[in-house]
């Protein structure tokens, strides 16, 4: 069984993110400091032998991508509407100030339902695959560029399946906000079993979430109002 390595980083800075404007899937582009911030964690991944990479095909998380593949240019990267932030339909291009006055959810906005079942289909599609492809080399190391309301709901979900944190036991049951660019560490391989290693199941580990330490002294936009309350 193949061990796998996913490394999931929320974009770069926007416009939208300084300014507390709802996103949803607007294809809106990284500003300068996004910009920077993608150039930053680039240099910080530049050594992990990728062996697979994935985007969100929304701009933003593009830019994010191709500014850490720079390091890695025989990785293709597959951009797939799948990894797309929530769709939030009346509420995109609304600023929220205030979050108490944020308007209602309404019909328009993307289900819980929905958005976690496009999620949980392409990381099944896409990476627990891997797991059992004899096709896949023995350690898969994984790029995906996503959405901060999209990776906290996949978080979640993963959680929720069996993915642990390593001992000492980090309290990761309720995944929150990401900030711009930061990462989220995962590892997935053969579980111990004692019935032999061709009865082996998988077991998932969180190494780090929502690691912005790259950014250390930088100004970043610590709110994302994608984020809904009860996603």
């Amino acid at each position: 069984m193949t061990i796998v390595k996913v490394y999931v980083l929320r974009h770069g800075e926007t416009d939208a993110n300084a300014n507390r404007i709802i996103q949803g899937q607007l294809n809106t582009s990284l500003n300068a400091a996004g910009r920077e911030q993608a150039i930053i964690v680039g240099n910080v991944l530049k050594n992990v032998p990728f062996t697979h990479a994935y985007t969100s095909d929304l701009t933003r998380a593009v830019d994010t991508a191709r500014a850490i593949l720079v390091h890695h240019p025989n990785v293709p990267l597959i951009a797939t509407k799948d990894l797309r932030e929530r769709y939030m339909g009346n509420l995109e291009g609304v600023q929220v100030l205030d979050r108490k006055k944020r308007p209602p959810n309404d019909s328009t906005v993307e289900t819980s339902q929905s958005l976690l079942a496009r999620l949980f289909t392409w990381w099944s599609q896409n990476l627990f695959s891997l797991l059992v492809s004899p096709d896949a080399p023995s350690i898969c190391h994984v790029l995906v560029v996503s959405h901060g309301a999209s990776i906290s709901t996949l978080m979640n979900a993963l959680y929720s399946i069996g993915f642990r944190a390593p001992p000492p036991e980090r309290n990761f049951r309720q995944f929150g906000g990401l900030l711009n660019t930061s990462v989220t560490e995962l590892a997935m391989g053969p579980a111990p079993s004692p019935r032999g290693p061709e009865d082996a199941e998988w077991l998932g580990i969180v190494i780090r979430y929502n690691d912005a330490s790259h950014l250390f002294r930088r100004t970043v936009t610590q709110e994302n109002v994608d984020v809904q309350e009860n996603p």
